[in-house]
């Protein structure tokens, strides 16, 4: 399920409260209440039912509603809910010291967790009673939990370390959501990154003897990274030995590596392992290849690809090209590489998005930064190469690119410039 919408649990008279929420849902319900039918909606995206398999048309069910207020809670279903409610209510309860012990780690709090786990062993053993089922040490992680418990505070290493030295399971998987390790869930988290502290934790965590490529059947780590815009946590995996394919060499720009997949005669040796976001055929392979290079902006890699046989103007499963990617991740001498090789201009994404209109969507909302993305991307100098390619500019843009807030200060009236400059005039 999705611990983004995971909602805090209430502190006191927990149950009566609860018991409440789900009487007055069911009567949304009965009434036809639009906001009530989209959370049963949402209720069956949570129990993994396929957008396509829920009808449009969807009746309401009163009877769910017990069921969907527990999930939206992060228990699996009403039963588990309830025993959660008593238990901590209960203060010497293994579930009550287990939540103590989260606040500790997501608090910084040393010493009280080292107190609890001197006080209470088996808290090295025991899951929580959400449907992610995570340890204690996946809580350091800031990531795969309840979202408001996604936090990193800055001893977060020392944290993790207690819980190492303690006993807990090192390669535990979350029980939702593809079998994430904590390495794992560390490796894509943006918290301990913000904080300066991700690569430290993924170093103890590799040291404790956390699987480099994860559980089998799982999620690889390092690609995992990569696709959560996280570079750097990618390269210390690759450092550490993390299986490699082509896809992964050409995000991480290692160009010899990348190189080292051809034969002499330029022949591909496809991937044959499964591996996280890695399609199976070879064609695909390489096309992924070239995204990969593309987003983190190796620009001597995506040449290098396109020398041996890659469409510089080849779409993504999304609708993306190489040059919407780098656009968006303020690749100015890519850019330039890519117009140099005739790359379609009017391509559209998945959002109906071309290339201009990705770039400018980029710097209305200050993309810069993302993962390999420039933090200074120069979004109007990358609007005036693509228009002076010629990209089309579409009426009234001028006037959207008015009406967007939060633009960073000097973007939005230089690239208002630009679009004045080249005719789109409001």
């Amino acid at each position: 399920m999705n611990t983004s919408s995971i909602k805090p649990f209430p502190s006191h008279g927990a149950l009566a409260l609860l018991e409440e929420e789900a009487s007055q849902l069911a009567g949304q319900l009965r009434a036809g209440d639009n906001t009530a039918i989209s959370r049963q909606y949402q209720y069956y995206r949570f129990i993994g039912t396929k957008r396509k398999d829920i009808p449009t048309d969807m009746p309401p069910d009163p009877s769910l509603a017990p069921a969907i207020v527990a999930r939206e809670y992060g228990f699996r279903d009403w039963p588990t809910l309830i025993f959660f409610s008593e238990e901590m209510n209960r203060p010497g309860s293994p579930v009550h010291a287990f939540e103590t012990a989260v606040d500790a780690i997501i608090s910084g709090d040393e010493q009280v967790l080292a107190e609890l786990l001197q006080a209470s062993p088996e808290l090295t053993r025991i899951r929580s009673q959400r449907v992610h089922q995570a340890t204690l040490l996946h809580y350091t992680a800031a990531n795969g939990v309840e979202n408001y418990r996604q936090k990193t505070p800055s001893n977060i290493v020392s944290i993790a370390r207690v819980l190492l030295l303690a006993g807990v399971e090192v390669d535990a998987p979350l029980m939702d959501g593809g079998n994430g390790t904590t390495l794992g869930e560390v490796a894509t988290s943006i918290h301990p990154a913000r904080r300066g502290v991700q690569l430290e934790l993924m170093e103890l965590l590799l040291d404790a003897g956390a699987a480099v490529d994860g559980l089998p059947n799982g999620w690889q780590p390092m690609m995992a990274a990569l696709a959560n815009g996280r570079p750097e946590a990618a390269a210390v995996l690759a450092d550490r030995g993390s299986y490699m394919t082509v896809v992964a060499a050409s995000g991480l720009g290692r160009e010899e590596l990348v190189r080292s997949f051809f034969t002499s005669g330029g022949e591909y040796i496809p991937t044959k392992e499964k591996i996280f976001h890695v399609p199976e055929e070879p064609e695909k392979q390489l096309m992924r290849a070239f995204m990969y290079a593309c987003i983190y902006g190796h620009t001597a890699v995506a040449a290098w690809l396109i020398e041996r046989g890659v469409d510089p103007g080849v779409q993504d499963d999304d609708g993306y090209t190489g040059l919407h990617w780098a656009g968006h991740g303020g690749h100015v001498e890519l850019v330039k590489f890519l117009l140099s090789r005739r790359v379609p201009l009017e391509l559209k994404n998945c959002y109906g998005g071309t290339v201009l209109g990705q770039v400018l969507w980029s710097a209305a909302n200050n993309a810069g930064g993302w993962g390999g993305n420039e933090p200074d991307a120069d979004y109007p100098l990358i609007a005036t190469l693509l228009i002076e390619a010629g990209a089309f500019v579409w009426p009234g843009t001028l006037d959207w690119w008015r009406s967007e807030k939060g633009v960073k200060a000097g973007v939005r009236e230089r690239m208002e410039e630009v679009l004045r400059r080249h005719g789109e005039i409001s």
